[in-house]
């Protein structure tokens, strides 16, 4: 692999951790201050990623931290991702189970098959760190992260067409539509971007 692939294998690793832990978890103090310090490209070849680092970047610029301010995150991701505290129950949940049956049910075909991908590859679940079905937006792009870091070309493609493609671009326009925070706005317009250009890129459109 010549210097210019591995540059862009880093860079697609490092973009799906980025994502993972933010859909992981909320944030805390740490993540919101290596936030702050974070410099957000102006240009980046997709319109759908821009607007998301436009939004984060005004975020963080009229937006100082505060027990306040982490309160309200927390509070907008419970409710975002969560439906916590919302009377209809509508949310943006980051399960690929949801999207794939007519019920809407976690732990279905979809966990079982995001599981047995993970665990062909030697990797288990950390019960003690993650409490979510294994289909977990997350965990799916935790693992793709493990596959670019480790030049697993034809794997990143399976996975992400059978695992990411079919969910992740509609549950990315929910989040936009659901999250009441800029900061989960912009993620969601940053996700929806980069599934796009991982579309192009792996060529799975």
């Amino acid at each position: 692999m010549d210097e210019k692939m591995k540059k862009l294998q880093t860079a697609r690793e490092n973009m799906y951790r980025f994502l993972s832990r933010l859909y992981m978890f909320e944030v805390d103090d740490v993540c919101f201050k290596n936030l702050e310090k974070a410099v957000f490209p102006q240009h980046c070849g997709n319109e759908d990623m821009a607007q998301g680092y436009k939004i984060l970047s005004d975020f963080f610029q009229y937006h100082p931290i505060s027990d306040a301010l982490l309160d309200e995150l927390a509070a907008d991701y419970a409710g975002t991702f969560l439906a916590a505290g919302v009377a209809a129950g509508e949310a943006a949940f980051p399960y690929e189970s949801v999207y794939l049956n007519s019920k809407h049910l976690v732990m279905q075909e979809a966990a079982a098959g995001a599981d047995a991908r993970y665990k062909a590859d030697g990797l288990e679940i950390r019960r003690d760190m993650y409490h979510v079905p294994p289909d977990h937006v997350g965990l799916e792009m935790e693992y793709m992260a493990y596959l670019c870091a480790n030049s697993k070309a034809a794997e990143e493609k399976q996975f992400f067409s059978q695992h990411l493609n079919n969910w992740v671009p509609f549950f990315s326009g929910e989040v936009i539509r659901l999250a009441r925070s800029d900061f989960y706005k912009g993620l969601g317009w940053l996700t929806r971007g980069f599934m796009t250009l991982e579309q192009h890129y792996l060529n799975v459109i």
